[in-house]
């Protein structure tokens, strides 16, 4: 079986090193980028298995990368895991889910395990 792809677009470097490292650990491909604009365009071009995306970053926040992509026809189907810093008590959070990720994660609850766990539960993946 082909390694699926995981574009993990994250503008903290040593988060973005921190879970690449623990995905390729856990045999899976895996595309970076630093903002939402580089992220946009490596997902269209490359149409991973699936995108963990930052909500806040730079250039391109992470709820405009997700409604461009959801405004396209692979897009519309791409499962996407949201990283974010907010609260669920956030008005952020509604905008969120109006683009229907499969999930989203709080950064400052949730350790490395528990994004690969999610990771594997949301591609129907066995460890």
């Amino acid at each position: 079986m082909d390694k699926l792809t995981i574009l993990l677009i994250e503008d903290d470097t040593l988060l973005r090193s921190a879970l690449a490292g623990e995905l390729r650990f856990s045999n899976f491909n895996v595309l970076e980028a630093e903002n939402g604009k580089e992220g946009l365009a490596v997902a269209l071009a490359k149409h991973p298995d699936l995108i963990l995306l930052d909500v806040a970053m730079p250039v391109l926040d992470g709820i405009s990368v997700m409604r461009r992509l959801r405004e396209d026809v692979w897009g519309k189907i791409v499962k996407i895991i949201m990283l974010t810093s907010l609260s669920s008590s956030d008005f952020m959070m509604s905008e969120i889910m109006k683009g229907e990720p499969s999930y989203y994660l709080q950064k400052n609850t949730t350790d490395l395990g528990i994004v690969l766990s999610k990771v594997r539960e949301v591609l129907a993946v066995s460890a």
